[in-house]
């Protein structure tokens, strides 16, 4: 009884050590995508800069009197009063995901692919999956703005 408690504890813990070595912690490359957004407004002629704050970078740019900021939008629910206050001097909160801007953010969808890319990433697969962008834009905006929608975000090791 002992003998077989001891190597079911042996194998147990081999099999959890392998797992562990295994995985790689991965976070969302909010970086890497803060440059994406900010290159795609340089390109369209926009003035950028990216500031790091305690819940991701955020990009602020400007077009004449056009002025907007623009940020993952991914943890929304949780940080929607931060997302509020940081969108206040611009305008209104709106959210860019898979080709349509919503006042409201996208919530199932966003959710299980995050989760799917964390998992796969677990295990050594990589893959970009859509992002939600969280933006505002003052009222001068209207036509200067390209389509963030469409952006994708990748994982990095934590």
């Amino acid at each position: 009884m002992i003998v077989t408690s001891l190597w079911f504890c042996l194998l147990s813990g081999l099999t959890l050590g392998f797992k562990a070595l295994a995985t790689r912690p991965q976070l969302p490359d909010e970086q890497r995508l803060a440059t994406t957004i900010a290159a795609q407004l340089n390109a369209a002629g926009f003035t950028t800069r990216i500031e790091v704050r305690g819940l991701g970078h955020v990009v602020h740019a400007r077009r004449g009197d056009c002025r907007l900021m623009a940020r993952s939008g991914d943890q929304s629910g949780q940080t929607m009063p931060v997302l509020m206050l940081s969108a206040k001097p611009y305008g209104a909160l709106r959210f860019g995901y898979r080709g349509s801007l919503s006042d409201q953010p996208a919530r199932l969808r966003p959710t299980l692919e995050g989760y799917a890319q964390r998992q796969l990433a677990m295990i050594g697969i990589a893959y970009e999956r859509p992002v939600q962008i969280a933006i505002a834009l003052s009222p001068a905006c209207n036509a200067h703005l390209p389509d963030l929608s469409r952006l994708g975000l990748w994982m990095r090791d934590a």
